[in-house]
């Protein structure tokens, strides 16, 4: 700038060379100093300087002029030189300290640590202008020095919309007459805005600034996702190596729980499992209220609380209020729940286990903690799955070695037992087992009353309007289910099968809302079917309860094959060699039972005893093997004149004992007349057979065995007496 004085003045007027010294030092002593109060002081020293050399004529004055405007010139010049010169400084410095703040926090070891090591990132030649707000749950919080901060609490209110609409806000505000530029950046995490970077100065932000601090914000944010990463699977191993150690399904819910809620910062949570209709807390941890814990222990009823809502959809639930959501459970609100998460074990409607976070105050859940939470769920799936599939195997094997050394009865009512705890859904089951007479029976149930059960019989064809399916799924034994909530109910479908409206009350058919039935498949023939039935859930009964029941019917069908076989060795016992009939020792076991359901149910009931006469002449006259013909002949002539649901029994020698179901007493009367009448038809080489027959009735002559037999015994030896087949009343005795 000097030297261009210089030269303007030499073109001017070349004889004033003498004055160029002085020009130039005061001109670039004015430059070097631009901008201040000396720069300026030089200036005009250099001005009167021209002056007093040169005089105050027209020349001097001129040349005062030009070395006024060029020191204006060097003033502007030197000035823009010195601010270009401390922004690029600014500007390096704001670098260096994002950069520093950056790698200080990707080299943290998890997302906590670099949470905890925000407070300091920008404190080191940022200025107190230069913030990081934390905006993950709550109010938004400054994490440098936001209590020296002028007009916190404005800035503030601007972080909370940046945070809430994701955008940032560049504005100028006032006060107190001083203009300030604030800048808000949001900082994302998997779309969620976890931050907020500000700037607010007396300068706005330079464009460099603006770019570099945009490129700190949207790479922060890809540091924070990938901790949060790098954290979910150090949590994940962390799990899977408890699971190694852990012995069931519970001691693993519990360790996943233990593991969560510090990370999230919750309030508890519980791993809840379906069963009998509820979902029942299978682990429970964090700091609830002793009646939230109660309740959860106790069990959620079907349709209660968010829980079923999770099982219904199969689908994560993270709720930000809990007590604004529809399905929320007022008495859980009341025990101070606000949030919640409702992540089921199974990516699918019907999950068997669903895992439930709560917390004490409404918030958001972030899409990091999200992914974390499904991620440590879906683990955990992988080892109930194990667990519970290496559990089933186990208990049908040791099904196998305890039932083949249970006496079948019982181990029927195992079986059936085994099933309920097996097959997820299940509330109620029965078992119905083909007998010789090629009809099914109930032989055992669980949550049914198998005494009223006991009486009824199905033909096949019955059995198949119950199942209702192809041939081929009925000997096959595939699964079949039926719901209330198709076009044919289970009611409906029942009275296709069922003998009697009594049936029907039995089976308690209209509290089943969903039904599976199994066909037990045993060397190419149905001899059993297995319902196993759902009084809660219409839905129960998805594709994996149905897996785990088409799973159990080979086993079933080899148990019954066995049994089968053991209660023909068993029937033996109980069976007389020479007619057929059941013995002295099956009238025992099996008359009682039948006694005490009648009395139970206030059903009639007649036990009937007969005694031959003549018998021993025939065998003394014409031997044993005409006796033994007689006898034969006997049995047939019961069985011509009994009913279907008739009992016989050979007591031994020449007496004989029939148990009538549902008999009363006009009934009981006119059976034995028929039966006398069938007996007096049989010719033995001693002329015609005869009988004697007495009659007890339940409950009008009792309730106990030993007096019935005692009365009926009394009245058959009354009607000997009287050479009568039988006598029907005491008068006439």
């Amino acid at each position: 700038m000097a030297a261009a004085v210089a030269v303007t003045v030499l073109i001017a007027n070349p004889a004033e060379a003498l004055y160029v010294p002085p020009m130039m030092i005061a001109v670039g002593m004015g430059t070097i100093l631009g901008g201040t109060v000396v720069g300026a002081l030089v200036a005009l020293a250099g001005v009167v300087a021209v002056l007093v050399l040169h005089g105050l004529d027209a020349t001097g004055a001129y040349l005062g002029v030009v070395l006024l405007v060029a020191a204006g010139l060097a003033d502007r010049v030197a000035g823009g030189l010195s601010k270009g010169n401390t922004r690029a400084d600014d500007s390096l410095a704001l670098l260096s300290v994002l950069i520093a703040a950056l790698h200080r926090v990707a080299e943290t070891p998890g997302v906590r640590d670099a949470d905890a090591t925000l407070p300091g990132l920008l404190r080191e030649s940022a200025g107190e202008g230069i913030l990081v707000w934390r905006t993950t749950h709550g109010e938004p919080e400054a994490v440098a020095g936001a209590s020296h901060l002028e007009d916190a609490d404005a800035v503030a209110e601007v972080v909370r919309q940046v945070a809430a609409d994701g955008v940032e806000i560049d504005e100028v505000r006032g006060r107190r007459g001083r203009r300030r530029h604030l800048t808000a950046v949001p900082i994302f995490d998997r779309g969620d805005v976890v931050a907020v970077f500000t700037a607010y100065r007396p300068v706005p932000l330079a464009a460099r600034e603006r770019r570099i601090v945009q490129e700190f914000t949207a790479t922060l944010g890809h540091v924070l996702t990938k901790l949060h990463e790098e954290r979910a699977g150090d949590l994940v191993l962390q799990f899977v190596q408890h699971h190694d150690s852990a012995v069931g399904t519970a001691p693993m819910s519990q360790a996943l729980l233990e593991l969560l809620l510090p990370e999230l910062g919750v309030w508890g949570g519980t791993v809840m499992r379906y069963q009998g209709g509820r979902f029942v807390s299978e682990a429970l941890a964090g700091d609830l209220q002793e009646g939230l814990t109660r309740r959860l222990e106790a069990g959620m009823p079907y349709g209660e609380g968010v829980v079923w809502e999770g099982y219904r959809l199969g689908e994560a639930l993270f709720i930000d209020d809990y007590r604004q959501h529809p399905g929320a459970s007022s008495e859980l609100a009341a025990y101070g729940v606000r949030a919640a998460a409702v992540v089921p074990t199974d990516p699918a409607p019907g999950s068997s286990t669903v895992v439930v976070l709560f917390h004490n105050a409404p918030r958001h859940w972030l899409a990091s903690e999200r992914a974390m939470v499904i991620d440590l769920v879906s683990v955990l799936r992988a080892s109930v799955t194990q667990r519970r599939s290496e559990a089933r195997v186990t208990e049908v094997a040791r099904l196998q070695r305890d039932l083949l050394a249970t006496p079948v009865d019982e181990m029927y009512q195992r079986l059936v037992e085994a099933a309920v705890r097996l097959v997820p859904d299940t509330e109620r089951a029965s078992l119905l087992v083909k007998g010789d007479d090629d009809a099914f029976h109930f032989a055992a149930a669980v949550g049914y009353d198998l005494e009223a059960l006991s009486p009824l019989t199905f033909t096949n064809e019955a059995m198949r309007a119950w199942y209702g399916e192809a041939d081929e799924g009925w000997f096959q034994g595939a699964p079949r289910v039926l719901r209330t909530t198709e076009s044919v109910s289970v009611a409906e479908r029942s009275s296709l099968s069922q003998p009697a409206v009594a049936a029907t009350r039995a089976a308690d058919v209209d509290a089943i809302v969903a039904n599976l039935c199994l066909p037990v498949v045993y060397r190419d023939a149905t001899v059993a079917v297995l319902n196993l039935d759902a009084l809660q859930d219409p839905d129960a009964f998805r594709p994996s309860a149905m897996a785990v029941a088409a799973g159990l019917a080979p086993f079933v069908g080899f148990l019954l094959h066995e049994s089968d076989v053991r209660r023909q060795l068993a029937a033996a016992a109980h069976t007389d060699v020479l007619t057929g009939l059941a013995n002295r020792r099956a009238f025992n076991e099996e008359v009682d039972r039948d006694i005490r359901r009648a009395t139970r149910y206030g059903e009639p009931l007649a036990l009937l005893v007969l005694d031959l006469t003549g018998f021993k002449r025939i065998n003394d006259r014409f031997g044993h093997d005409a006796g033994d013909a007689a006898l034969r002949d006997v049995a047939k002539a019961l069985r011509s004149a009994s009913r279907g649901g008739d009992r016989l029994y050979r007591w031994g020698g020449d007496e004989f004992a029939v148990l009538l179901a549902h008999a009363d007493a006009e009934a009981a009367h006119a059976a034995a007349l028929r039966m006398a009448g069938e007996i007096g038809e049989i010719a033995t080489p001693a002329g015609a057979m005869s009988v004697n027959i007495g009659v007890a009735l339940v409950p009008a002559d009792g309730t106990d065995l030993d007096e019935l037999v005692r009365v009926a015994d009394t009245r058959m030896f009354r009607a000997k007496a009287s050479g009568q087949a039988l006598v029907e009343s005491e008068s006439e005795a």
